[in-house]
């Protein structure tokens, strides 16, 4: 078995399946819809949490 060291990036998805995931739909849906534009999912995640009625408004 393999060792992992810590913070090595164990896994990351191909451009393929972030094209067609459910977050990047819903970040598409909330640039057409509220005008929002996340760089990065973090971005996103920061949004949701400090703007907490909006998200689930948008949900």
């Amino acid at each position: 078995m393999k060792a992992v060291t810590e913070g090595a990036l164990l896994w990351q998805p191909s451009g393929e399946r972030i094209e067609k995931a459910g977050v990047t739909r819903y970040r598409k849906w909330l640039e057409k819809e509220y005008g929002l534009a996340f760089q990065r999912h973090q971005d996103l995640w920061k949004w949701s949490v400090d703007q907490l009625e909006t998200f689930w408004q948008s949900i």
